[in-house]
């Protein structure tokens, strides 16, 4: 009882016996948590105030309680049968999917005290000016936080030298950008800040974080610790500030340490926070893992590509499908990202024509009596086919911005139409770039398409052209100065240094919103906060690779119309194998 009246009294409830003994009574018998079911029960409250229903001076009564909890049992079993109905028709597919729009946003509830999610489905795609101020905010925000928790930055005794390499008798701490006025001269500081690059002649580059910005010397810094650095990037910084310029010379920069999932997830408040909710199918049973087939850049218009779809379903779909079906569990899955053309698809009439009969020709080979299970089943009751468009696919709105989304139901239909008439109960799912997947064994993928590097590797040249020093990394070449230097600014083997940055940076587009334009009120749909346990990065400018970085997998399955490469991914585990249908 005491706890109730303190939270009530912390957000402003006057509650008279009843109406606290009714507060007291629904928690008790509420299959919802404590906590969270007196925060429900509060935040409806103050909705009627603010709505008007009640008079913001009124004392809490039992009959407002009443009210405020039969809203609360309402909401939960509509969420409950949102969930069952959602479940019941995948259920055999045992697949969850979430597209870009259908993500939460991860926030601090200040008067909850404790992380949230909102959902974001119903917010307008073109946020206003407040928007791009809130996604800049929350990015660098969240990024503290997780820095903070690190223990490498702790406010202690050697504190940022285990991750910077310094000596480790300099007790230095995180500071935000306002602090450098405070310190002494000469003394080094540690603070994480946003790269900018100002508009003007001399290109200076400046830190910012929402609070304060300085003038920043790299002429001197060593890059620490691998990646690329560009502007829009949130970076660790240490050196000193000169009071008399007013620039802070740094020594030393590098990315955001990371955090591993289970980490971020023990630090939010567990597992209740997941994208997916709590009711989630898994298995614990290895012998259920069915593979995942990712491949990327499939070109249905070229002669060659359906040739290479044949001895894939012959090799490796049909196999998978017919094992599926005699254990009884959840068949494969088959996952294709774009481009599905090999020139830049365009909206007149007979472009759209074109690609809708490509698509077709794939319905007709995946649909055909010939892949047959036991000559009676057809193989795609058994398998899940899921469509992430590239960047220069015809989409839902531009494909320049990220999100990116779906392919166009026009594009589709007939693929659509082929495959309903041949198994009705097949599963089709026409999905955003990035979408996320949980596997039936309670893992996160996350499917991403874009040319990523291609645009690290020239926005970083742009930032740091001349006085670049090379990331300390046994990928990077030698100079005979003892400095590791790549001409170019490009590694010998990109796509480790790829990973290391986007989840460093957890986000996949890390750059200024003038480089990578993204629709502001879904910029939480880029982050990787908490970090997935696979991560397909899907790059046509990248080689293909495949690496494990802070317990995430990340992986780029290649150009399946170019090299017939794809990845075959274990939903049990996350491992991945990188594969080529021979010649």
């Amino acid at each position: 009882m005491r706890e109730i009246l303190k939270e009530c009294k912390m957000r402003g409830l006057s509650l008279k016996a009843d109406g606290a003994r009714a507060i007291e009574a629904y928690v008790r018998t509420s299959k919802l948590e404590a906590k969270e079911c007196l925060h429900l029960v509060i935040q409806i409250i103050r909705g009627f105030i603010e709505a008007g229903d009640i008079g913001s001076n009124t004392l809490i009564d039992g009959k407002i309680v009443n009210k405020a909890t039969a809203q609360v049992e309402r909401q939960t079993s509509d969420g409950d049968a949102l969930m069952e109905e959602a479940d019941n028709n995948i259920e055999k597919k045992m697949l969850k999917h979430l597209d870009a729009w259908s993500c939460q946003e991860l926030y601090y509830d200040i008067g909850a005290r404790k992380y949230m999610l909102k959902d974001g489905s119903h917010s307008h795609r073109h946020g206003n000016a407040a928007s791009r101020v809130t996604a800049y905010r929350s990015r660098y925000e969240l990024s503290w936080e997780r820095v903070s928790r690190n223990p490498g930055f702790a406010p202690r005794w050697s504190a940022a030298a285990t991750y910077l390499g310094t000596d480790a008798n300099q007790n230095l701490r995180l500071e935000r950008l306002d602090a450098l006025r405070s310190t002494r001269d000469g003394g080094t500081v540690c603070v994480l800040g946003v790269l900018v690059q100002a508009d003007d002649e001399a290109a200076t580059i400046e830190l910012e974080d929402p609070y304060s910005s300085a003038i920043a010397d790299v002429s001197h810094a060593d890059c620490y610790g691998g990646g690329y650095f560009t502007e829009g990037m949130i970076v660790v910084a240490e050196g000193q500030f000169d009071a008399t310029t007013s620039i802070f010379r740094i020594g030393r920069l590098g990315h955001p340490p990371p955090e591993t999932r289970i980490e971020t997830i023990k630090a939010l408040g567990g597992p209740r926070l997941s994208q997916f909710g709590n009711k989630a199918h898994i298995l614990n049973n290895s012998l259920h893992a069915t593979p995942w087939i990712i491949l990327s850049e499939p070109h249905l218009d070229s002669t060659a590509t359906l040739p290479k779809f044949r001895r894939l379903i012959e090799g490796l779909l049909k196999p998978a499908a017919q094992r599926a079906a005699q254990q009884q569990v959840s068949g494969p899955v088959l996952i294709i990202c774009g481009d599905f053309t090999s020139i830049k698809a365009e909206a007149p009439a007979h472009a759209v024509r074109s690609v809708q009969a490509r698509f077709a020709e794939l319905a007709t080979l995946l649909s055909s009596p010939e892949f047959d299970i036991n000559n009676t089943t057809p193989l795609l009751a058994h398998l899940t086919i899921i469509f992430v468009p590239g960047p220069r696919d015809l989409v839902c709105g531009p494909n320049r911005l990220l999100p990116r989304d779906k392919l166009p139901d026009s594009i589709l239909q007939p693929f659509f139409d082929k495959i309903q008439r041949r198994c009705p109960q097949s599963l089709v799912i026409a999905s955003t770039t990035p979408c996320r997947l949980q596997t039936p064994f309670g893992n996160e993928i996350i499917i991403h398409r874009q040319d990523t590097l291609k645009k690290l590797r020239r926005l970083s040249a742009r930032l740091l052209p001349s006085h670049f020093i090379g990331n300390k990394s046994t990928s990077a070449r030698e100079s005979p100065t003892g400095v590791e230097q790549d001409q170019n600014h490009h590694f010998d083997n990109p796509g480790p240094h790829l990973a290391k940055t986007i989840i460093d940076q957890a986000h996949l587009a890390p750059f200024s919103l003038s480089l990578a334009p993204i629709y502001w009120e879904y910029d939480h749909a880029l982050r990787l906060y908490p970090s997935p346990n696979a991560l397909i990065l899907a790059d046509d400018s990248a080689p293909r690779f495949n690496t494990k970085y802070n317990d995430v997998v990340v992986a780029n399955p290649g150009s399946f119309a170019r090299d017939a490469a794809f990845l075959v991914l274990n939903p049990y585990d996350c491992s991945l194998q990188p594969s080529v249908i021979p010649s």
